[in-house]
């Protein structure tokens, strides 16, 4: 579903929704509200109550972000077109963890090292469960449209990149000795994605009558379902959060370096070789997607 608004509609909605219910602060008292078309407003507050709540063609509700629970009741709600309830949390996926440091290059003692391994990358923040509704109006008339709860999770983060292998050591060299530089160290394996949120939990009434989940497959974002095309229908759809993908294996280390004879002739040393570099480090695994929620919400008001 479309959503756009010019800055002077959504200032002008700003100023409207402070006296609404639901802004925070405010009590929750019985108003007649209508969103206007292809318009969206974002409830700030945990519990709304409406006289009658009139949605139009391309209305959206949203909430900010930090809220976990919320209530809206209404005594009669009207639905022209279609129109959305979007529990999804507007926030960005998780940031990616930052890579780990690289070690410092391998020593001589006495004889040339190995690179140290890369550390691991961090795992992936989980994404953002949708928000949890208690929804009831007493009566409906949305022979004129459809109204779909999206309760989409968000997406997992993605998990952080392995460190670098160290660089491995070379030399010393002797009269007697020139041993090949050391190997590179392997990179280090990326970071597991993080897990995907969790859909909204639900309960909902309309019109007297129980309102369940519409079954889905997949992972969000989800598309607006078949059913919200058509009119007198009232669906709530979702889909869990996708797992976020698994960060990339580190770079393995530089190999140290050979050295060429460097005693006088009467020295045993020979030429020596770099040592090999080391192998990156493998990807991490994406993370899991989120769950369907099927315990319901908090019922703070009793609404039954």
């Amino acid at each position: 579903m479309q959503k756009r608004m010019g800055i002077r509609g959504l200032l002008f909605l700003a100023l409207v929704l402070l006296a609404w219910p639901g802004a925070a602060g405010a009590q929750a008292q019985k108003v007649d509200a209508a969103i206007p078309p292809n318009s969206t407003i974002v409830f700030s507050g945990s519990s709304s109550a409406f006289g009658t709540l009139t949605l139009n063609d391309g209305s959206v509700i949203d909430f900010i972000p930090t809220l976990v629970n919320v209530t809206i009741t209404c005594d009669h709600l009207v639905v022209n077109g279609k129109a959305e309830i979007n529990l999804t949390r507007n926030v960005p996926v998780p940031d990616t963890p930052a890579k780990p440091g690289t070690p410092g290059q391998a020593g001589n003692n006495p004889a040339p090292q190995n690179g140290s391994a890369g550390s691991p990358g961090q795992p992936g923040l989980r994404g953002a469960d949708g928000i949890n509704l208690v929804f009831k109006c007493l009566t409906v008339d949305d022979t004129n449209g459809s109204l779909w709860i999206d309760t989409d999770g968000g997406a997992g983060g993605a998990g952080g990149s392995g460190g670098d292998g160290a660089k491995g050591s070379s030399g010393p060299s002797t009269c007697t000795s020139n041993p090949n530089g050391g190997n590179g160290g392997p990179g280090g394996p990326g970071g597991a994605g993080g897990p995907g949120g969790d859909t909204g939990a639900i309960w909902a009434s309309a019109g007297g009558q129980v309102l369940h989940p519409h079954p889905t497959t997949g992972v969000s974002p989800t598309p607006p379902p078949q059913e919200a095309t058509l009119t007198g229908v009232i669906v709530i759809a979702g889909n869990p959060g996708p797992g976020g993908t698994g960060g990339p294996g580190g770079n393995g280390g530089p190999a140290g370096e050979g050295h060429g004879k460097v005693g006088p002739f009467m020295c045993t040393d020979t030429d020596s070789s770099s040592g090999a570099p080391g192998a990156p480090g493998p990807a991490g695994a994406a993370g899991p997607p989120g769950g369907f929620t099927t315990t319901p919400p908090p019922n703070p008001l009793n609404i039954n």
